[in-house]
């Protein structure tokens, strides 16, 4: 069974833009873990992960965004295929290599099939294993920007595979780098020696 975790920032915006989407694309059985914590994607994602990890049958959680419709009706076959290698641990829709911030999109463009070091936070999907063993540390984001970043190099530490598959998603939110995304930022290339 996939499962899908979203963080619900936006009530309106997750029934207009996701929810639809999931309807169309999410396969009968796959569970929904909505959190709707305030203002923070690592305690949404800690909530989630922590509930997904209980799932005996699980192949899959994917962690998307309120903002990202989904387009592709093979995406669940496509997530099935990507993590069917051991190794793998997290697959998302885009990334990047030799990335140094937050700012994925300043990276060389890793193609579909390729690993990445970082993936589009709009959509990741974690393996079973990596959701059972990777843990986001709380104290390293209080905002909406990092939990994907952290994900990832926290998988590559522990040996496991990033990965980019071929997935039709979309994010309708422009990219913001405020505040918190800043903050963020400096969070996390501290935490992994980029600063």
């Amino acid at each position: 069974m996939i499962a899908f975790g979203i963080w619900v920032e936006n009530e309106a915006r997750y029934q207009s833009v996701l929810r639809p989407s999931l309807a169309l694309h999410a396969e009968p059985d796959s569970a929904l873990l909505e959190s709707v914590t305030e203002g923070c994607v690592f305690e949404a994602y800690e909530e989630i992960i922590d509930a997904a990890a209980t799932m005996a049958d699980l192949e899959a959680l994917v962690l998307v965004r309120d903002d990202v419709e989904i387009r592709d009706p093979e995406l669940c076959r496509k997530l099935r295929i990507a993590l069917a290698d051991p190794n793998v641990a997290v697959v998302g829709a885009a990334g990047a290599r030799h990335v140094e911030s937050l700012r994925c999109w300043e990276g060389e463009v890793a193609a579909p099939g390729e690993d990445a070091h970082l993936l589009d936070p709009g959509l990741v999907a974690l393996s079973p294993g990596a959701v059972r063993g990777l843990r986001l540390d709380r104290g390293l984001g209080s905002g909406p920007h990092g939990a994907e970043a952290e994900l990832c190099w926290l998988a590559r530490y522990a040996g496991g595979r990033v990965v980019v598959a071929d997935l039709d998603v979309v994010r309708t939110m422009p990219r913001v780098e405020d505040g918190h995304f800043l903050r963020a930022d400096v969070l996390w290339r501290a935490r992994w020696s980029f600063a």
